[in-house]
């Protein structure tokens, strides 16, 4: 099927059950940690995961803190 057919499929008049239909048999992942699925009954309502942004700043802040080639003072001014 082509994508351009799928979304002349899938328009905001669309109940949650005819989108749920529509997308049967595709697997969704949350944003945030890709190894963990998004249930289809949780497809329309935020997770702890897409609303909570302190894990994803950790991960930021650690990769920033681990380049060996840039002072202090720069690592604490790219993760203001």
């Amino acid at each position: 099927m082509d994508s351009e057919e799928e979304e002349e499929k899938m328009t905001p008049g669309m109940t949650k059950e005819e989108i749920k239909k529509a997308l049967k048999g595709r697997v969704f992942y949350h944003s945030t940690n890709i190894f963990e699925k998004i249930d289809s009954d949780s497809l329309f309502e935020e997770s702890e995961n897409e609303i909570n942004e302190e894990p994803l700043r950790e991960l930021e802040e650690k990769a920033i803190n681990d380049f060996e080639d840039i002072e202090e003072s720069d690592k604490q001014f790219f993760i203001l």
